[in-house]
């Protein structure tokens, strides 16, 4: 069985990443984007085989110009018109049944 793991038990180590740009979430069984506040100069979000099903949680997030989403269970694009930064969006492997 997976181990499950959620950002917001992480939130006593963000503290010390005020300057954080890369984050790296790959396969860690993620049901839910959320808890990204304290870290807005993030630029590339890495969360690739996990469990997402909706894009949700960004807006938190005016510096993301790269965001891995491939193999979840994504089914649209949506959540991402404020991102304003966005320049590359990988979707691969999801299960998207419309743009």
């Amino acid at each position: 069985m997976a181990a499950m793991c959620r950002w917001g038990e992480l939130s006593h180590h963000r503290r010390g990443l005020p300057n954080l740009i890369f984050l790296d979430l790959y396969n860690n069984a993620i049901e839910q984007i959320s808890g990204l506040s304290p870290v807005p100069t993030l630029r590339v979000l890495m969360l690739g085989k996990n469990r997402l099903s909706r894009i949700e949680g960004l807006e938190v997030l005016p510096k993301l110009d790269v965001l891995d989403l491939h193999c979840n269970r994504i089914r649209t694009i949506e959540g991402l018109s404020h991102l304003a930064e966005l320049v590359g969006v990988i979707l691969y492997y999801s299960l998207l049944t419309r743009l």
